[in-house]
């Protein structure tokens, strides 16, 4: 191969390469607000069950079963907005597209040598962008999954515990 050649090669690569990377980018821009979303529904959710539990030791001279659960439920719904948090919104060491000039600027290399040693750089960065939006999708699904099916069971049970331990009291 020609250099001519050589120079579209790493273009045309270059160009795919910052496409990808700018996927991945906007993929972990969209995890950030489908994040954001479900911190938001989870703090009203645990807020709302929190107002109830108040509202229900304010009334009574010893908590019912209904406001020990709401309370409980308020706690359980904290704990995984508190996960959302810290796995899916945590700021984190953020990928750039590119890299910054006074990596880039080296007169001793050719400028094939240079592009192609950053070709490289965009692969490692197209890789941490992938690993981070991987596992924030699965912390995020997870927790969502927990919300769905922990919230009824953890409410339930623990109602249904409350009920017969005053029952049998």
């Amino acid at each position: 191969m020609n250099t001519d050649d050589d120079m579209a090669r790493v273009e045309w690569i270059e160009k795919c390469g910052l496409e990808n990377l700018r996927s991945h980018l906007a993929a972990m821009d969209h995890l950030n607000k489908e994040s954001n979303t479900t911190l938001t529904l989870l703090l009203a959710g645990a807020g709302a069950a929190l107002a109830n539990a108040i509202r229900g030791f304010d009334t009574i001279s010893s908590p019912s079963p209904t406001t020990v659960t709401s309370l409980a439920l308020s706690l359980y719904l904290f704990l995984v907005s508190g996960f959302v948090v810290w796995k899916c919104i945590w700021i984190g060491e953020a990928q750039q597209p590119t890299n910054e000039p006074a990596n880039l600027d080296h007169p001793d290399y050719s400028f094939l040598v240079v592009r192609r040693t950053e070709l490289k750089g965009i692969q490692s960065r197209i890789k941490l962008a992938i690993a981070r939006n991987e596992s924030t999708a699965n912390w995020l699904n997870g927790l969502r999954v927990a919300t769905i099916v922990g919230t009824p069971i953890v409410g339930s049970l623990l109602f249904l515990y409350l009920q017969m331990a005053h029952l049998f009291a």
